[in-house]
C-alpha cells in the first residue's frame, strides 16, 4: 500500500506517468478486504493524497479519463471501508474535499452561458431558469461516459459520507452540492441510473439523520421535489422534456 501510494503521489509529469501510476494503484486498491480498506483509509491516508490528485487533476484541466480513474480510486477505498474508518476520514480530509467533489458533481453540466445556482428561491420559474434548464439536460445528455463515470463514483462516495454521524449539516450546507446533486437526480438530465440513486440516497440520509436546520436548507430548493417525482415517472418525464 505504501509504494503504491507513493508511486501515485510522486508523479505529476509527464501525464502518461501519471495515468501509468493510476492504472498500477487499481491493481493495489481494488479488492474486498475490508481491513485492508480500513487501513489504508486510517493508516496510510490514501484518501488525502487522492483527493490532492484530483484537485490537481481539475485545476489543471487533466483529462476527463484522469478525473474518472481518481474518482473510481476513491469510491473502491472509501465504499469498501467499514463506516466508523470512513467517519475517521471524514474528520480529516473528507469535510474540506466536499469543494473538489461538488465541482466533479458540476462538470457534465457546464456551460459558458448558465452557472449552477448557490441557492433556487424563486418559486415560479422564470425564463432565465427556463433556459438554464434547458441547457443542463442539453449538456447532461451530451456529456462522455467518462464523465458520467467520475460523477457516479462521487455520487457513491457521498452517499456514503451522509450515513456518517454529524455530517449531513456540513453537506447541506456546502455551496453548491444540494443543487448538484438534485441536477444529478433528475432523470432528464441523461445521468447513469446509479449515479441518480445514489444522489437520492444522499438527499434522503441528510434529510433523514440531520436536524430540523438541514430540512429546511433542502426544503429552499423547489426543484428537488420535482426530481424526485422523476425518479417515479422516467419515461414520462422523458417524453415532456
Amino acid at each position: 500500500i505504501k509504494c503504491a501510494l507513493e508511486d501515485l503521489l510522486n508523479v505529476y509529469f509527464p501525464t502518461e506517468e501519471r495515468m501509468a501510476a493510476l492504472v498500477r494503484a487499481r491493481t493495489v486498491f481494488d479488492h474486498d478486504n475490508t481491513h485492508r480498506h480500513n487501513e489504508e483509509l486510517m493508516v496510510h491516508a490514501v484518501v488525502g493524497g487522492l483527493f490532492v490528485k484530483l484537485a490537481f487533476a481539475v485545476k489543471t484541466r487533466a483529462s476527463v479519463e484522469e478525473v474518472r480513474r481518481l474518482c473510481e480510486l476513491l469510491e473502491l477505498v472509501i465504499c469498501r471501508a467499514d463506516l466508523h474508518a470512513i467517519e475517521d476520514c471524514f474528520g480529516d480530509v473528507g469535510r474540506e474535499a466536499l469543494p473538489i467533489l461538488t465541482t466533479v458533481l458540476q462538470m457534465p453540466f457546464q456551460s459558458s452561458d448558465y452557472s449552477i445556482p448557490e441557492e433556487e428561491i424563486r418559486v415560479v420559474p422564470s425564463k432565465v431558469d427556463y433556459e438554464r434548464e434547458k441547457t443542463f439536460q442539453r449538456k447532461g445528455w451530451s456529456a462522455s461516459e467518462e464523465l458520467k463515470m467520475a460523477t457516479q463514483s462521487v455520487c457513491s462516495v457521498l452517499s456514503k459520507y451522509s450515513l456518517l454521524n454529524g455530517a449531513s449539516h456540513c453537506m447541506a450546507i456546502e455551496p453548491r452540492l444540494v443543487p448538484s446533486l438534485i441536477l444529478v437526480m433528475d432523470v432528464s438530465h441523461g445521468m447513469t441510473n446509479k449515479a441518480r440513486y445514489s444522489a437520492l440516497a444522499v438527499l434522503s440520509n441528510l434529510a433523514q439523520n440531520g436536524g430540523s436546520d438541514t430540512r429546511v436548507i433542502l426544503a429552499s430548493h423547489p426543484s428537488l421535489m420535482e426530481s424526485v417525482a422523476k425518479m417515479a415517472l422516467p419515461y414520462e418525464a422523458l417524453i415532456s422534456t
